[in-house]
């Protein structure tokens, strides 16, 4: 996933119509106004849909990192990730809850971060991890 996290919301559609100084050029005019008019307001129901499903905690933040076997440390990608980003970890299996003391994120940058950790046989240390900012 890259760009805007909510598809249809960067923008809104761009008004361009002058009105003209002929009544032919007018009804062209409201026409063009027409067609602009419906699709500012189906941006709108779009922007309306978007915020109701953030109200409802669903803020497209999430995803799924499983630590690399006898390894130090994992590098998670995700373009959400910035060098400013809060990234926090939630174990899924019982490993990675034993692993979650000696787990971190030690470096982040624009599209990815570095989770440093013990090195470990274990390949089911899995974590859900959530994004904020």
């Amino acid at each position: 996933m890259t760009g805007f996290p909510f598809p249809g919301l960067d923008r809104p559609p761009p008004n361009n119509a002058i009105p003209p100084d002929s009544i032919k050029g007018l009804l062209g005019w409201l026409k063009d106004y027409s067609a602009w008019l419906n699709g500012f307001l189906s941006w709108l129901e779009t922007a309306r849909i978007q915020i109701n499903t953030m109200r409802q905690g669903k803020l497209n933040c999430t995803g799924d990192v499983t630590l690399a076997v006898s390894a130090a440390s994992t590098t998670l990608t995700d373009p959400r990730i910035t060098a400013q980003s809060f990234i926090g970890l939630m174990p899924k299996t019982a490993n990675a809850t034993a692993a979650l003391s000696v787990t971190w994120v030690s470096a982040r940058d624009n599209g990815s971060a570095t989770i440093s950790h013990a090195a470990d046989l274990s390949t089911d240390r899995s974590y859900t991890y959530v994004i904020i900012g």
